[in-house]
């Protein structure tokens, strides 16, 4: 199987989201469990030093519980028809998404 990745700035995300996905990817924390109990699509998140990588969840999948941020940029990925996404601190910045200072 073949996947395709956006690879993006964490710019596009805000410091308290990318806070949370690496709470969610290191189950260890408290956070983690809580965040499982949030209703929160399934996906994958992966911590590097760096950034995230995460999956992209259907179109079809609840996100009301997921912060406007990160839906909007998981809305421009599922238009690029992108099974992951690769957020980088030195990842390209997209005029089409909001960039958040941090």
């Amino acid at each position: 199987m073949l996947l395709t990745y956006l690879d993006l700035a964490t710019s596009h995300l805000t410091i308290e989201t990318v806070i949370t996905l690496r709470d969610f990817a290191d189950p260890t924390t408290k956070r983690a469990s809580a965040l499982s109990a949030a209703k929160w699509p399934a996906m994958t998140i992966a911590d590097y030093d760096d950034g995230l990588m995460i999956s992209v969840p259907s179109t079809s999948v609840d996100m009301s519980a997921v912060p406007v941020d990160l839906c909007a940029v998981l809305a421009f990925a599922q238009v690029q028809n992108a099974t992951l996404i690769r957020f980088d601190s030195a990842g390209p910045e997209v005029g089409e998404l909001q960039t958040y200072d941090w």
